[in-house]
């Protein structure tokens, strides 16, 4: 008979840890609510259940096992710092077919115990901060951050809408989106319009909705440099994350556009970068955002996030030298 561990609701996550942080691979024994507090019994996977869940033709009984497992799991880590990291990890193993042991929850909680984020699986999935009232920089692809909502660049949202079979049509609406020029005059001296789907896009990819931006063009005049101003920027970002609360992820905009002449292609190739005064204008407005949020009670943690390290370098370089 393997041993069981008791544990509830009412204590913290690293006491739970403690109790369930030796066992292998966890099982629920039994569960139930008393008082508003939620009891849950954990024991170790048998040997013979290991037999029969390995051997047997039917594939759903060690998942059905492991979804239970993550379901009593999922309260009694919500008040853990990180719990998001640290949820998304558990999830990941049971996505990809691995069972949640009491050592591995154990495992994935270190960091914190040292004041570091959780880090995520090996090809696992980033998950943003959904709690409290901050400003975060993430090296990761944005649209593959978990999230509640993501802004993205409408060519990063095309191509994540276009490694699922089921977001054709999603692929179809963002491209026509992209390839509409946005209204306004252009000459070489003022700003490019860009423009915005100002309602979110519910996706349940990795986040649950998004906010495309489209990308930024060349002035339909002569010409080979188009930026975004930063008073546009600034009312892009707004109305973008306008009413999210929780973790909303932002790529960070790229507001210069130049194209030069490449002799080895024989064609004009463009390139998209970042101006300190577009970064400055990201972390300010994001400030502003989250500040917003914290008078009214309201969660709202902003990620930027990019590919790029050098990008955030820059970022966290300029939000330093924010007084």
């Amino acid at each position: 008979m393997s041993e069981t561990v008791t544990v509830n609701s009412r204590m913290k996550y690293p006491e739970i840890l403690e109790k369930i942080g030796h066992l292998g691979e966890l099982r629920v024994a039994k569960i139930y609510v008393k008082n508003d507090v939620m009891t849950v019994e954990f024991r170790q996977r048998t040997f013979g259940e290991w037999v029969k869940e390995t051997f047997s033709k039917n594939d759903t009984l060690a998942l059905t096992a492991r979804v239970e497992v993550l379901k009593a799991l999922e309260p009694l880590m919500q008040k853990s710092k990180y719990s998001d990291q640290l949820l998304q990890n558990a999830r990941d193993r049971v996505a990809h077919n691995v069972g949640i042991s009491g050592r591995s929850l154990r495992r994935d909680y270190r960091p914190v115990q040292k004041k570091k984020k959780p880090m995520p699986l090996r090809g696992g999935t980033v998950a943003a901060i959904s709690k409290g009232n901050s400003i975060q920089l993430v090296e990761a692809d944005p649209a593959k951050i978990k999230c509640a909502h993501a802004v993205l660049r409408t060519s990063t949202a095309i191509a994540e809408a276009t490694r699922h079979p089921n977001c054709s049509q999603l692929k179809q609406k963002l491209e026509k989106f992209q390839q509409d020029k946005p209204s306004g005059t252009h000459t070489r001296d003022q700003p490019v319009p860009v423009g915005i789907i100002k309602d979110p896009i519910p996706v349940n990819l990795a986040a649950t909705s998004w906010t495309c931006i489209t990308d930024l063009k060349l002035p339909e005049l002569q010409g080979n440099k188009a930026t975004i101003s930063p008073e546009t920027l600034a009312e892009l970002l707004k109305a973008s994350v306008k009413n999210q609360q929780g973790a909303v992820v932002i790529e960070v905009i790229r507001d210069r556009y130049e194209e030069r002449f490449s002799d080895e292609l024989q064609k004009p190739v463009g390139k998209y970068s970042c101006t300190p005064e577009g970064l400055l204008t990201q972390l300010e407005t994001a400030r502003a955002l989250v500040e917003e949020a914290k008078k009214s009670k309201r969660d709202l943690v902003i990620t930027f996030a990019s590919k790029d390290n050098s990008v955030l370098t820059q970022m966290k370089l300029i939000d330093q030298q924010i007084p």
